[in-house]
């Protein structure tokens, strides 16, 4: 009986001890875990913050938007006038001039 009892103590010592290396093994994961989901936790902040930077950067950059669309409305029946003025201007003055050089020749003595 004694041999018994010697063979169960050594199997629960065996046990014991394999058991005792599991709970090493998985102490290293969780470590490992926990390490992993600190990295995770950070990097999320880092998101939330370059996404929080982004909006702030859209909301000014929409609001540069609505003020150049206010200007450009405002400026864009001028630029039509002036485009407009510039055609003419030079239609007229190209025929002006032209009418000013035969004048000029019919005074030289040219007949045209």
């Amino acid at each position: 009986m004694s041999d018994i009892n010697q063979e169960t103590i050594r199997a629960l010592i065996s046990s014991n001890e394999s058991i005792s290396e599991s709970v090493k093994a998985n102490s290293e994961i969780v470590k490992e875990l926990v390490l992993s989901v600190q990295e995770l936790v950070t990097t999320e902040r880092e998101r939330v913050l370059k996404d929080e930077y982004q909006k702030e950067i859209n909301a000014k950059q929409n609001k540069i938007n609505e003020a150049n669309d206010i200007r450009w409305s405002a400026s864009h029946d001028t630029l039509v006038r002036a485009k407009r003025f510039h055609a003419t201007f030079d239609s007229v003055s190209t025929k002006v001039i032209g009418l000013l050089v035969i004048g000029v020749l019919v005074l030289l003595g040219f007949n045209i």
